[in-house]
């Protein structure tokens, strides 16, 4: 039920940029986006717990291959620095395997939802396997270059066997950046 939910919000966060992709913009490399093309990003990010009151920020670098126009998997990394308000500060890191789908593959928004996996490790957080749900959106300024906006919801456990049962133990992250296909 609870995924349901998360899942019912992200796709209704994602539906204003299906409206914003109608848009066209100058596609004169007609294979952008195709099966096989591949996509690596750069930016930004924050986390936060699902109370907001223990914050971090780093940057984020992704890369990806598409399966289809409107299909991509891609390999993300996350180095991030804390400095919470108890305890001490460090340095963390997040690794996951992402699947996004991407609702138009032409225009000059091309929103996307998007599941994956990994694992977070570093020395201001208890290392950890991680599932999660994402939503965002890419914007071409060029044929292949873009500008994206990202949101996602991690959860958190230790064995396979506490997957539903640590949905309520999340975080939230945002990510903005930088990115080219090719």
């Amino acid at each position: 039920m609870k995924t349901s939910v998360v899942i019912l919000c992200l796709a209704g966060l994602a539906s204003p940029f299906t409206l914003l992709g109608q848009t066209s913009v100058d596609t004169s490399e007609s294979d952008a986006q195709a099966a096989g093309v591949r996509e690596f990003t750069l930016g930004g990010s924050g986390q936060s717990n699902k109370h907001m009151d223990d914050s971090m920020g780093g940057v984020d670098f992704s890369y990806g291959s598409f399966l289809s126009p409107n299909s991509q998997w891609a390999l993300r990394q996350s180095i991030s620095y804390a400095n919470p308000n108890v305890g001490d500060s460090g340095w963390n890191g997040a690794t996951r395997l992402v699947y996004d789908y991407s609702f138009n593959h032409d225009g000059f928004a091309r929103p996307f939802i998007g599941a994956g996996g990994g694992r977070i490790y570093g020395d201001t957080v208890n290392d950890a396997w991680t599932a999660g749900l994402e939503v965002g959106s890419k914007f071409f300024v060029r044929s292949r270059t873009f500008i994206y906006a990202m949101a996602s919801y991690d959860w958190l456990f230790d064995r396979g066997s506490q997957i539903d049962d640590r949905f309520d133990d999340g975080r939230i992250g945002w990510n903005l950046g930088i990115g080219y296909q090719f």
